[in-house]
């Protein structure tokens, strides 16, 4: 009942914290089944077995507090039902014994419907969610399967008394609440006032205070919590790094100011059952999200421009690649090719004078030729870094510097893009 009241206090729109004190009423009503008063003693034997019906309630509430669908709705009430009902019929009806074999029976199918429930929501939950859902699953089970089953098997196998089974069973209840409270720490929880919370986060100075999305993360008990800014002209979302996100299967509230869009919350409506206190918490914090929301234009039109560039940067490294390649395979073959001919011209001695003469001035055009067409392809596009990466080009590029020059190479080729060795080396090659 005391975590029960902490926890309903801190966080008052979460249903949890007044199920545990349920909880521990539930407790403490069976609890008189153990006294000497009349009333007392009755009440409490009707009550039995009510513990366990708070546990599934508990199980398959968490942790906003609400049954969302049908069926753990039914398989709730079936708890209830199974608790006062039909242990009413096996303390005054005429057969105990068929009494006490339907609600072993009604026992077994709630728990095996309430372990399908907790088998197919850890299943489909997200590695954060798992974490924080599957020891308090594990738990529950446990303690459902030690109120149902303990007093057969302690007092069958073992030999322990009443009395016995009575302390085993409420040790197993006592760990209920404790179970619950590592959960909500297990999941990051932070002690917060609810909205309150956030009228003192917009008091606290700039450089006191946390982050906006931080802040409405630990108010609304959702460390993955997303805030989202609207770009009208663009129509979509952006995060504060102005990067495009999406919803990833959460569910997604909207924050307007003075009827416009201006942003929207991103939460996991597991934690959150209950948009209303998600989208007054927005109204809270509109005017921060709408300032918030230009830094983020800021960086979304930055994030374009960087964006830009590099396209630019690999459109342009594509060209110069090109270039290279078509004066390498194209111009250069076909003076080098020239340069052949003439230098045959030049050797035969059948070749008359005057022709040699022109041949010999031909093919020394063509070499200086080469050597400046050489110069231009370097210069444009090394055929070294083409060919065997930045490394062995600005290796030679170093062979060639006229003072001593010293390179310390700390990169693989391999991990490197085209556009990234052009940049690299040009900056190399122009200091």
């Amino acid at each position: 009942m005391v975590a029960g009241a902490l926890a309903w206090a801190r966080r008052p729109s979460n249903r949890m914290g007044a199920l545990l004190v349920l909880g521990g009423v539930m407790v403490l009503v069976a609890a008189g089944g153990n006294t000497s008063l009349p009333l007392l003693a009755r009440v409490g034997e009707y009550a039995a077995v009510l513990p366990l019906a708070v546990v599934v309630h508990l199980l398959l509430a968490f942790p906003s507090g609400r049954l969302r669908h049908r069926l753990p709705r039914l398989i709730t009430a079936a708890a209830y039902v199974s608790a006062l009902g039909v242990q009413a019929g096996q303390i005054v009806g005429d057969d105990p014994t068929a009494w006490s074999q339907a609600q072993h029976v009604f026992g077994a199918v709630i728990t095996g419907l309430t372990a399908a429930v907790l088998v197919h929501r850890a299943r489909t939950a997200t590695s954060f969610q798992r974490r924080t859902l599957m020891p308090l699953y594990a738990y529950g089970a446990f303690t459902m399967l030690a109120i149902v089953f303990s007093a057969q098997v302690l007092s069958k196998w073992f030999g322990v008394g009443p009395f016995g089974v009575f302390g085993v069973q409420q040790a197993v209840i006592a760990g209920v609440p404790l179970a619950f409270l590592a959960g909500v720490l297990r999941g990051g929880f932070a002690r917060t006032g609810e909205l309150a919370e956030l009228g003192s986060w917009l008091g606290t100075a700039d450089g006191a205070r946390p982050t906006l999305r931080d802040a409405l993360a630990a108010t609304l008990g959702d460390p993955a919590l997303g805030l989202w800014f609207w770009l009208p002209e663009d129509g979509r979302y952006v995060d504060a790094d102005g990067a495009p996100v999406g919803s990833n299967g959460r569910a997604v509230t909207e924050v307007e100011l003075r009827g416009d869009r201006i942003g929207a919350i991103a939460y996991d409506d597991e934690l959150i059952a209950d948009a209303d206190v998600v989208r007054a918490a927005g109204r809270v914090v509109a005017v921060a999200v709408d300032r918030a929301r230009l830094n983020a234009v800021l960086q979304a039109n930055r994030r374009e421009l960087e964006e830009s560039r590099a396209r630019l940067v690999t459109a342009g490294d594509r060209e110069r690649r090109r270039i290279a390649r078509d004066l390498h395979d194209g111009v250069q073959s076909r003076l080098v090719a020239l340069a052949r001919g003439a230098g045959r011209l030049v050797a035969d001695p059948a070749t008359p004078a005057p022709v040699a003469a022109e041949a010999l001035a031909l093919r020394a055009t063509a070499e200086a030729t080469l050597d400046e067409l050489r110069n231009l392809v370097q210069g444009v596009m090394p055929a070294l870094l083409v060919e065997r990466g930045l490394c062995a080009a600005t290796e030679d590029l170093v062979d060639r510097v006229p003072v001593p020059t010293e390179l310390v190479l700390a990169v693989d080729d391999e991990d490197l893009p085209q556009e990234v060795e052009t940049t690299a080396y040009f900056v190399v090659a122009r200091r």
